[in-house]
């Protein structure tokens, strides 16, 4: 569709920011007491050049050089935590006062002790006191966006200390609505007075600029007409390929997964906000409701003291077409030797004959057996397997709605969003371990991989960054939370894969193992918080592991089976380093997010546990497997470990974590009772058992 070129034709913010300081400087010549204050969106290092140069050009030792991304933590990081050192034996506790966010934009109130996270476990690990003796407070209106004052032990001022920080006014992509970055700046003071002071447009914020307002703009042109309600069965545009490098600060931090990146942040932005861009509908928007607007793929790198550039490639997106074959009969023959099945194609009504292979069988652990099956294939032509586990069976042929009478069934759906790394290792690790006696009572479909086009992007950019978070491989190929669309007719099958499991095995019980950020979630040109189309935030994670149950209202026993598989899970996490870690996250959750804005960063604990409720109706149209079938499913679970894009130590712990989660479930529906009952009459034998069946608490 078009191939762009960017390229700060300044060179970038820190040459046109040393441009700046030579002309103020020949205005200001010959005065010795001038205070510079700067911020520049850079690393820690090209900062500390800019620093001496700047230093050399107004011929004054008062020169601070701020960051323009978190320059709260920043400021305490490289400014506070000295002074805080020179009285550490003698401190109390500390208050940092920040800013109540009052801007008409969509950032949340608490977007300045966003900026901080994680500053208080940094003063801890520094100078010794305890994250609960560091406090935050909100305040409107202040003279200054931060306010650090430290205490001693008789509650004496002995560190107090300010920062105001720039911020530009931004469009966001909802028309009508703005956001407020920070920025850099240029400030010249004397003594106590202003002289000069100037914004500074980083080269993030020049680049978004241009990318929201000219390369967006051009999308949405070269599309052409956009048909309002198409946008889950057909893409706008193949892929939108962004490759940019910038100076920008890149670094791991000392605490779990956390890490500082401003490229990260600009990678999220861009895929999130492009989506955006076609999904918002509004009076005032160019989007029309578009869940599947196309691959957004941003390719960013950080390298210290590079030039600003950008590369944007558009494809246009050729339509496909899909098979929709029938099998009209299957053919043996006497000695059972050749097998035939004749299908018929829905649209054009053309036949064919095709020889049947027998599904692939494993011998696991001689005593069960795996059962490969291939539903569908994904937009990009990967084929989705499906994994049955059973206890063994001699027949070459079975019927599973048969074996789903006989015993209960969980499906369980596995790597839906790609960047949540843990849940299929999980499920694969956790067959190899099932037990004997456990599948003499359970049936287990698992999908191990519902999403390979997204794996296939997560792998490829991880390789330049493989401790980010890579959203852009959360949804398919084409942007699109495929699971809106199941039961509907589209291009995409990976949304076929679950349909053909409910049909052919009608499961109890459904698990969807997912994942949350692993860290720091923040999007600047967002509002400094995760997307706004998410209705909370999870700009942190709340837990290691947490659940979601979708409740059938009005219906006592979908609610008492909910409240005994919380109630399993939360047995079987009890004791272990899990417990540990959920508690810890439960509480940054809490300081950062939960107890000042409830409603966005919300609670529902069980004992100890997270575990959100969400009530639902009955409805025949519906996606959700309680709401769909509510005569015939027991319950309806997600899984959310803090796993997206990890490693190691803690991938492990995630894997552990699903595979707890898992088999309390596992072990509830066990604990169910089932009576089959036949009815014979000269016709037929029927066989059939009363659903959902009841799930009792594990004794």
């Amino acid at each position: 569709m078009f191939h762009l070129r960017w390229e700060d034709e300044d060179k970038g913010e820190v040459q046109r920011m040393e441009e700046l300081c030579q002309q103020q400087a020949s205005i200001y010549q010959g005065r010795k007491n001038l205070m510079i204050e700067i911020f520049l969106s850079e690393p820690t290092e090209v900062r500390k050049q800019v620093k001496e140069q700047v230093e050399e050009i107004f011929d004054t030792n008062h020169v601070k050089v701020r960051s323009a991304f978190k320059p709260g933590f920043f400021w305490i990081e490289e400014e506070i935590l000295p002074l805080l050192k020179q009285h550490a034996d003698n401190i109390s506790h500390i208050m940092i006062e920040c800013e109540k966010d009052l801007l008409a934009g969509v950032e949340l109130p608490i977007r300045w002790i966003q900026e901080l996270y994680p500053v208080d476990l940094l003063i801890e690990r520094e100078i010794g006191i305890l994250e609960g003796n560091i406090h935050f407070s909100l305040v409107e209106s202040p003279p200054s966006t931060y306010c650090l004052t430290a205490y001693n032990r008789e509650q004496q001022i002995i560190v107090r200390e300010k920062l105001t920080v720039p911020v530009r006014e931004f469009p966001y992509i909802d028309k009508g609505k703005k956001v407020f970055p920070t920025t850099g700046l240029l400030r010249i003071r004397e003594n106590d007075k202003c002289l000069y002071e100037k914004l500074h447009m980083t080269d993030r914020e020049s680049f978004y600029f241009y990318y929201q307002h000219e390369v967006m703009e051009l999308l949405f042109k070269e599309i052409g007409n956009i048909e309002e309600g198409q946008g889950f069965s057909k893409p706008l545009f193949d892929r939108i390929d962004v490759y940019i490098t910038m100076s920008e600060e890149e670094r791991k931090l000392f605490l779990n997964e956390e890490r500082i990146s401003s490229m990260e942040a600009l990678h999220e932005d861009i895929y999130f906000n492009t989506l955006d861009y076609f999904m918002l509908k509004g009076e005032e928007t160019v989007g029309k409701g578009y869940t599947a607007p196309g691959g957004v793929h941003p390719f960013v790198k950080a390298v210290k003291a590079a030039t600003p550039f950008a590369e944007i490639i558009a494809y246009r997106w050729q339509s496909k077409s899909k098979d929709r074959w029938l099998t009209e009969k299957i053919d043996f023959t006497k000695n059972g030797d050749a097998r035939f099945a004749y299908l018929v194609d829905v649209k054009t009504n053309k036949r064919k004959k095709v020889a049947i292979k027998v599904n692939k069988i494993y011998k696991h652990r001689q005593s069960e057996q795996i059962r490969e099956w291939y539903p569908a294939v994904s937009y990009k032509g990967n084929p989705l397997q499906i994994l049955e586990i059973t206890a063994p069976m001699k027949e070459e042929f079975h019927s599973s709605i048969k074996l789903s009478i006989y015993k209960p069934t969980i499906f369980i759906e596995a790597g839906h969003h790609a960047n949540e790394v843990s849940s299929t290792p999980a499920i694969l690790e956790l067959i190899q371990e099932i037990k004997t006696d456990v599948l003499q009572k359970v049936n287990l479909v698992v999908l191990p991989m519902a999403n390979p086009d997204g794996r296939e992007l997560h792998r490829k950019m991880t390789k330049d960054n493989p401790e980010w978070k890579h959203h852009a491989a959360r949804y398919n190929a084409v942007g699109l939370e495929y699971r809106d669309v199941l039961y509907k007719e589209t291009e995409f099958g990976e949304a076929d894969v679950i349909p053909a499991v409910m049909k052919k095995w009608a499961p109890d019980v459904i698990v969807d193992g997912h994942g949350i950020p692993s860290h720091e979630w923040v999007q600047p040109f967002a509002g400094y918080n995760s997307p706004p189309r998410f209705p909370v935030s999870y700009f942190i994670p709340n837990a290691l592991i947490y659940g979601i149950g979708r409740q059938l209202n009005n219906s006592s026993l979908h609610v008492e089976n909910l409240k005994n598989i919380i109630k399993s899970i939360q047995q079987k996490i009890v004791g272990t380093d899990i417990q540990k870690k959920n508690h810890y996250w439960l509480n940054r959750y809490k300081k950062y997010g939960h107890n000042w804005i409830p409603d966005i960063f919300p609670l529902q604990l069980h004992e100890d546990l997270i575990f959100y409720v969400w009530n639902v109706e009955a409805n025949a149209s519906a996606t959700s497997a309680v709401s769909r079938f509510p005569d015939w499913i027991a319950a309806d679970i997600i899984s959310e470990a803090a796993d997206e894009t990890v490693y190691d130590k803690t991938l492990e712990a995630c894997i552990k974590a699903q595979k707890l989660f898992h088999t309390a479930i596992i072990e509830t529906m066990i604990q169910g009772n089932i009576r089959v009952n036949h009815r014979v009459n000269k016709k037929k034998r029927a066989i059939y058992r009363k659903r959902p069946i009841r799930l009792n608490e594990v004794q």
